[in-house]
């Protein structure tokens, strides 16, 4: 019986190594996340189910996407909140819907996935 049990409590730690492993690479990925394992998710998401982007925490918004055309997806994803792109300031965009709110946000872009912060 004792030996049955060994290799199920390796099995069990090492698993938990890898999630506390894989948390802390989210972390510091993602470090405007208040739960990187929603990063995770999300990264998953648009990469196995073919997601365009996904909400992956609502304060600060930020949207994981897939990382070809991102600006384009981006625009399209704030047309569709009413918004037009007025400034593009390296890495910081800026939009304006017909009642002058702008909205200012950061993106990020790398093999994988786009990040959209604000």
């Amino acid at each position: 019986m004792k030996k049955n049990k060994i290799p199920l409590i390796i099995i069990i730690c090492s698993l938990m190594i890898i999630i506390i492993m894989l948390c802390i690479v989210l972390h510091r990925e993602f470090n405007r996340l208040e739960n990187p394992i929603m990063a995770g998710l999300g990264l998953v998401k648009i990469k196995v189910l073919n997601i365009d982007y996904i909400l992956i925490q609502e304060n600060p918004k930020v949207i994981i996407a897939k990382p070809d055309n991102d600006l384009n997806r981006l625009e399209e994803y704030m047309g569709n909140q009413g918004f037009k792109l007025v400034e593009r300031l390296g890495s910081w965009v800026v939009f304006e819907n017909e009642r002058n709110e702008k909205q200012s946000f950061s993106y990020r872009v790398n093999k994988h996935y786009s990040i959209w912060e604000w």
